[in-house]
């Protein structure tokens, strides 16, 4: 689909799952194997008997025209129309720049003697000029063509709309033809200038013969890309326009798992949130609630959660403020002073007498260290950031592609998610991690913005200005003492000491 500020979709686009081949028949796979179809049953769409406790069948959904026409949304035009003025304004430029040029060599010939040859350069000037002349007229011949083409989409049926897009689609085929033609008569260099200048001719005269009778075919403005499947897809097109009516079978199956009476999904959704809030689920399997799972200690509060969270209408925000609202949320994550029969009886905390301290996840790492330096972009929506072209961009971290093949380089350092199991992220404390905090040119670059922000500030007001603002607590008595005594070694460079708190167990860990 089209991203709003681009009109070519192979370099920005957004991915859209639609229905394409809905006809198609699903079969079983023989044992799991993909290739070995039990082609003797088709199967229908629909809920399995065994899970089907209400009917949620398929009903087609029909869309709107934007969704199933995605060309006819307003910046499409505008888009459309902004490239081709910045095309024209660059064949205008060219075009003052060849007139330029031959009238310098106009100027220089008619001053050689009677008589004399004109020099080579002042008959390729006036081949550039021709050339320049013919491609500024197809460029300002495509406007006309934008709009007829959005105008004739816009009204759909109407046949007077239709001629006009296909007349002003002929014109600018024409115009690109001409200039086509004129490049080819001009190259005598080539090897095969005899051959390109034929086929030139050629469609130049069919161009014409198109524009003397166009009809009411014309082509919509370009807003969708079609993938290739795969080779057994043989009729792929480059561009395709999307039905006017989906099936309705992931409608169906969405209603089906956000169903009251499909507790799971709320069961399972809730145990999620609650890992990343307390750093251990509810479930200690979080990708398997079957019967050979081991039964959560804290079933009641599991379920009590489930039930609220489906009773405010599947409301995350009403999830996550329940959780971090509650005394369990606040308490310390500190066993210092706990009761020594607390800590014998329950050492891993299974009863959450205390808080898990967490640490940070790699994304919301990296996005602290930019926001504290004051350069985190943080406008929503786009397409995915190649890691390998945009190493230092400023956005977000969810934005970055991530594949089997493709990582952010800080990310992966920092036990970034697997795509291939995406339940839980394991947790590690490894030298490299350290050496990245350290080293690393984004830890570099963060530090002295910050330090760039904290000007004018005395040095005891910077190191408990910093305290503050990287680890969120104020030192502490011998934390500023030692904080001294390192400054000065540093010879008062705040970009380095700023560097070496950013290194703190305190900063990578919620407490």
């Amino acid at each position: 689909d089209p991203w709003q500020g681009e009109t070519d979709l192979d370099k920005n686009g957004l991915p859209r799952v639609f229905d394409l081949h809905p006809d198609r028949l699903t079969y079983r796979h023989v044992r799991g194997d993909e290739k070995n179809e039990d082609k003797s049953k088709p199967m229908e769409p629909g809920v399995p008997a065994v899970l089907s406790f209400a009917a949620f069948q398929p009903a087609p959904v029909k869309l709107p025209r934007t969704a199933s026409q995605p060309m006819l949304l307003p910046f499409v035009l505008e888009d459309q129309l902004h490239e081709t003025e910045r095309r024209i304004a660059s064949a205008r430029h060219a075009m003052e720049s060849c007139c330029f040029k031959l009238a310098e060599l106009s100027l220089d010939a008619s001053l050689c003697e009677p008589g004399k040859t004109p020099p080579k350069s002042l008959s390729e000037a006036q081949d550039a000029f021709e050339l320049a002349e013919k491609e500024l007229a197809a460029a300002q011949a495509k406007p006309a063509m934008i709009r007829a083409a959005f105008a004739a989409d816009q009204a759909k049926a109407d046949k007077m709309l239709a001629k006009t897009a296909a007349a002003a689609e002929a014109k600018w085929k024409l115009a690109l033809a001409e200039a086509d033609l004129c490049k080819a008569e001009h190259d005598t260099q080539s090897k095969d200038a005899e051959k390109k200048l034929k086929a030139a001719r050629t469609a130049r005269d069919q161009a014409a013969k198109k524009a003397g009778a166009p009809g009411e075919a014309y082509t919509s403005l370009p807003a969708s890309l079609k993938a290739q499947e795969g080779p057994e897809d043989a009729t792929n097109a480059s561009t395709q326009s999307y039905p006017e009516t989906s099936t309705g079978r992931r409608l169906a199956f969405a209603q089906w798992i956000a169903d009251k009476r499909n507790p799971l999904t709320a069961r399972v959704l809730v145990n999620h949130v609650w890992l990343r809030h307390f750093g251990a689920s509810l479930v200690p399997d979080v990708g398997d609630f079957g019967l050979r799972c081991t039964p959560p200690l804290h079933q009641d509060i599991l379920d009590m959660l489930a039930v609220e969270f489906m009773s405010h209408g599947w409301s995350l925000k009403q999830l996550h403020r329940s959780l971090v609202l509650s005394e369990l949320y606040a308490r310390s994550s500190s066993n210092a002073g706990a009761d020594p029969t607390t800590t014998a009886a329950d050492p891993d905390n299974a009863c959450y007498w205390r808080m898990n301290p967490r640490r940070l996840e790699s994304q919301a790492l990296r996005d602290t260290m930019l926001h504290l330096a004051g350069k985190i972009d943080l406008t929503s929506g786009g397409p995915s950031i190649d890691p390998e072209r945009s190493e230092d961009s400023p956005r977000r971290s969810l934005y970055f592609k991530q594949n089997a093949d493709v990582e952010q380089r800080f990310l992966a350092t920092f036990d970034n998610a697997n795509v291939l199991e995406c339940y839980r992220r394991n947790e590690s404390v490894v030298p490299q991690q350290a050496l990245a905090m350290a080293n690393s040119k984004l830890s570099h670059d963060c530090a002295q913005a910050m330090a760039a922000r904290m000007t004018g500030l005395g040095d005891d007001a910077f190191l408990r200005q910093s305290f503050l603002a990287v680890l969120g607590r104020p030192p502490t008595e011998p934390e500023l003492r030692a904080s001294q005594e390192g400054f000065a070694s540093l010879n008062h460079a705040r970009s380095l000491f700023l560097q070496a708190l950013l290194n703190h167990n305190d900063f990578v860990t919620l407490r």
